[in-house]
């Protein structure tokens, strides 16, 4: 379920980091409660086809796990990538975060001065997105372009890329 949300201060990025972190918390414990009843291939598919996890957005909402998963760490970059931009540029600011498979960009300034992607991998070069979202973004006219991305084990990093700013978080 796409999700965009307007954020017109740094302080109102804690509420949705807590939010996530929160579904996070509520669906290991119930990963816990299933480990207990479900195992092998009946675990996984568990965790794939049904209601397993917790919208990250929504500690309420039921979600499949892997989703739930792959959801979290995107999320998680792009509330990052939002509060660098405040710090780097707060006059550009409200800015306008995206969540979820939607068209756009995950991150854009109200006055269209910048736009941003944001993405959570095992590697930069994981299925090129580190490539692709350089390539979508030096097309686009904006004054600031950015890729936030994190990867495990690989340090904060800042590189300028066809016009492009990426930006390893380091952590998240």
């Amino acid at each position: 379920m796409p999700k965009t949300i307007i954020v017109k201060t740094v302080q109102e990025l804690a509420p949705l980091n807590d939010q996530v972190r929160a579904s996070a918390k509520q669906s290991t414990i119930a990963l816990a409660e299933l480990l207990k009843v479900s195992e092998g291939v009946d675990l996984f598919w568990k965790l794939r086809f049904e209601n397993a996890g917790r919208d990250p957005l929504d500690p309420n909402r039921p979600l499949n796990f892997v989703e739930q998963l792959n959801q979290t760490s995107s999320y998680l970059v792009t509330i990052a990538g939002a509060s660098y931009l405040f710090q780097h540029h707060k006059l550009s600011a409200p800015f306008v975060l995206t969540f979820g498979a939607i068209g756009g960009h995950d991150i854009a300034s109200s006055d269209g001065k910048i736009v941003a992607e944001a993405f959570a991998a095992t590697k930069p070069d994981s299925n090129d997105k580190l490539k692709k979202d350089i390539k979508k973004l030096a097309s686009i006219n904006a004054d600031h372009k950015y890729v936030f991305y994190f990867c495990p084990g690989f340090p904060r990093r800042v590189a300028q890329v066809n016009g492009v700013t990426t930006l390893s978080l380091g952590e998240i």
